[in-house]
């Protein structure tokens, strides 16, 4: 299922260039999973002289960049500045493809994923197209709360409310040459992909989702690691998200923020109330920001540390709880 923003999609969506996507994959100390998504990535459907995979070591202290260039195939670049961001930045202004695809070194992608990818560009013509992402554990919390994720998306372009949007770079493709009108990706921590997509929602951009284009995210095998990232989510939206919105379209999105969240609790009854503790470490960590208590630098140095803690756990061996 395709859904799309509605707006008017600019210039032309796919064009007959031998190398039609480039995949970015930022990396900063993954060995454990990086050879896994290169692996993913060369294995396509889709013709290999079609695309490019761009490796951006985000200057790794393991054995990351060792494996990366156990493959060829693959363009590896050194991102000497600390941050995903500044990493994806020099991905974009070495790429090649008319379309960049973006993803993470924790995740693994399905073999049909870029053709699935080709396939809804072409149906959608769209200029931005959105993907989910499933996690890699069998909890019926995670899996209610993705697919709550991912029916919200789908409101929220069917009823373009842009400031609701939720957009992730584990999963996206953008067209090129909107980088070179709207500008590169802000190097901040967080939520960058979520505010660059709202920028270029308001220029006009068409913006599609489709439920075919789904990843697995390995770094996200139990609750407590999604407890964590969703604290973290909601500090970093309070710090990072400029995009600012007149007050009647707040209100407007809070309604049917609130609108599609009581309709989906009722139609999926009881299990949906499963995403209640996700909603509950989320809303704290965008509260703590948004209130001011603990001020900028400390809310900025709480994201540093759950960060941290969450790569602590990452390291860690032995079977994982999920429930």
């Amino acid at each position: 299922m395709h859904q799309s923003n509605g707006t008017q999609g600019k210039g032309s969506w796919l064009r007959m260039d031998p190398v039609q996507f480039s995949i970015i994959v930022p990396f900063y100390n993954k060995e454990k999973t990086l050879a896994t998504c290169i692996e993913s990535l060369i294995n396509q459907s889709y013709p290999r002289e079609g695309y490019e995979i761009i490796l951006i070591d985000n200057d790794s202290t393991d054995n990351s960049p060792r494996i990366a260039r156990q493959y060829p195939s693959v363009r590896l670049l050194q991102e000497k500045k600390r941050g995903a961001y500044a990493a994806r930045n020099a991905g974009i202004l070495a790429a090649h493809g008319v379309f960049l695809v973006f993803t993470d070194a924790d995740v693994e992608v399905p073999r049909d994923w870029l053709a699935n990818i080709s396939n809804a560009l072409i149906g959608d013509k769209c200029d931005i197209l959105l993907g989910w992402e499933m996690p890699d554990c069998s909890s019926a919390m995670l899996q209610m709360h993705r697919t709550f994720v991912k029916e919200r998306i789908q409101y929220t372009l069917q009823h373009k409310q842009f400031s609701n949007l939720v957009a992730a770079t584990s999963n996206a493709t953008i067209k090129k040459e909107i980088f070179g009108q709207v500008g590169l990706f802000r190097e901040v921590p967080r939520s960058e992909d979520i505010d660059f997509v709202m920028r270029c929602a308001k220029q006009g951009y068409r913006i599609a989702f489709s439920d075919a284009i789904t990843v697995t995210k390995h770094d996200i095998d139990c609750v407590y690691v999604m407890f964590l990232k969703l604290l973290n989510y909601g500090c970093a939206k309070s710090l990072y998200i400029n995009e600012k919105f007149p007050i009647g379209t707040k209100l407007l999105s809070a309604f049917h923020a609130l609108k599609f969240t009581v309709v989906f609790l009722v139609r999926r009854f009881p299990k949906s109330f499963l995403i209640a503790p996700c909603h509950i470490f989320y809303f704290t960590g965008y509260c703590l920001g948004k209130s001011g208590i603990l001020g900028k630098e400390k809310i900025s140095n709480l994201v540093a540390r759950i960060d941290s803690a969450i790569k602590k756990q990452e390291l860690r061996t032995g079977k994982r709880r999920s429930f």
